[in-house]
C-alpha cells in the first residue's frame, strides 16, 4: 500500500483499541507541548539575559550598570536638528555620542567608533554631541560645528583626534585646510564663535539626561559610559539588529 494512503484516524479504530490509542497520544503529546513552553521561555529569558550581560560589560570598569535611563521622549532629544550625524535616520539601530576632542577616553574610543561606523554604514544612525571638558576643547567643539555647515565635521572629527595633543587654534584651521573646508567660510565661523551656544546647550542637554563624562553612548536608549570595548559594542549592535 502506498504511504500517502496510511491513515490512522483514531475515529476509525475499534473502542478499546481508540481508548488506548487516545491514552497514548496524550501521554506523548502532552510533554511535547509542555517541553515546547518551557523551552521558549527558557529562549526569551537567555536571550534576555544575554542582552543585559553584554551591555553590563561596557561599564564594568566604572561598575555602573547598563540601564534603559531614558524615556522616548527624552531619547529623542538627542536627535534634535543640527547635531552632526552620520547614516541614516531611519536605521534600527540609534546611537547618541557625547564626545569631547581633548578627553583621553575619547581618544581611545576613537578607532572604536569609526571602525563600527565602518562596518554598520547602513544599519546604524549616529549622532555626535559635545561634552567638551579639557583644554581647547570648547574651541575644538566649536570647530567641529563650523564644519559641519560644510558637511565636513567627520574629515575635521577625525584630524583632531589623531592630534589631540594640537588643538590650539591655528593648529585647527590647518586641519579645516586639510579635510577639504572652504578656509574662509570655515575661519570666519570659528573665530566669530557663532557656535558657542550650540555647544554649550549640549553640555545642558546631556547633563539633563545623566552624562558626567565621556565618552558616552545612548543606544536604542541603553546608556553605556566608560571603558567601551569594540567587542562589546558591536555584540550589543547586533542584538538590536536582530531583535523584533
Amino acid at each position: 500500500m502506498p504511504l500517502s494512503n496510511l491513515n490512522y484516524n483514531p475515529s476509525t479504530l475499534p473502542p478499546a483499541p481508540r481508548r488506548k490509542f487516545i491514552r497514548l497520544w496524550k501521554f506523548i503529546a502532552i510533554p511535547i507541548v509542555i517541553g515546547f513552553l518551557i523551552s521558549s521561555v527558557n529562549f526569551f529569558l537567555t536571550a534576555n539575559r544575554f542582552k543585559k550581560e553584554i551591555l553590563n560589560q561596557a561599564t564594568e570598569s566604572t561598575k555602573t550598570p547598563a540601564t534603559t535611563s531614558l524615556s522616548p521622549a527624552d531619547f529623542a532629544k538627542l536627535f534634535r536638528a543640527g547635531q552632526p550625524t552620520f547614516g541614516m535616520p531611519t536605521a534600527k539601530v540609534q546611537i547618541a555620542l557625547f564626545g569631547d576632542f581633548g578627553c583621553p577616553a575619547c581618544y581611545s574610543f576613537f578607532p572604536t567608533i569609526r571602525k563600527i561606523m565602518n562596518s554598520y554604514p547602513d544599519k546604524i544612525y549616529l549622532v555626535f554631541h559635545d561634552f567638551p571638558g579639557f583644554e581647547f576643547s570648547q574651541s575644538a567643539a566649536e570647530a567641529g560645528r563650523c564644519a559641519n555647515q560644510q558637511k565636513k565635521f567627520w574629515p575635521l572629527h577625525d584630524l583632531m583626534f589623531q592630534s589631540q595633543n594640537k588643538l590650539e587654534t591655528v593648529n585647527i584651521k590647518k586641519y579645516a585646510l586639510q579635510a577639504g573646508l572652504n578656509t574662509a567660510t570655515f575661519n570666519q565661523c570659528f573665530d566669530s564663535g557663532r557656535f558657542k551656544t550650540a555647544v554649550d546647550n549640549d553640555v545642558i542637554l546631556g547633563a539633563s539626561l545623566g552624562v558626567t563624562g565621556t565618552p558616552t553612548l545612548f543606544i536604542n536608549g541603553y546608556k553605556l559610559e566608560g571603558d567601551i570595548s569594540e567587542n562589546v559594542l558591536r555584540q550589543a549592535i547586533e542584538i538590536i539588529l536582530t531583535s523584533q
